[in-house]
């Protein structure tokens, strides 16, 4: 697996951070971390869901 990039500042308003976890040969995959310290995992599609549309369906608000 490829080590996990950094986080950073993703969301200020919602205190979003974002790394980027895709595994070697997988698809790309990402870890979102709210203000409390909860990471969501979302794939390439959730993730540019969230980037445009807004809250995701897997909890983040």
């Amino acid at each position: 697996m490829a080590d996990p990039h950094g986080w950073h500042l993703f969301d200020v308003d919602r205190g979003y951070e974002v790394r980027q976890t895709t595994p070697d040969g997988e698809d790309d995959r990402y870890e979102v971390r709210d203000r409390a310290g909860h990471i969501v995992i979302l794939d390439a599609k959730e993730f540019e869901d969230l980037r445009t549309a807004g809250p995701s369906p897997k909890g983040l608000d």
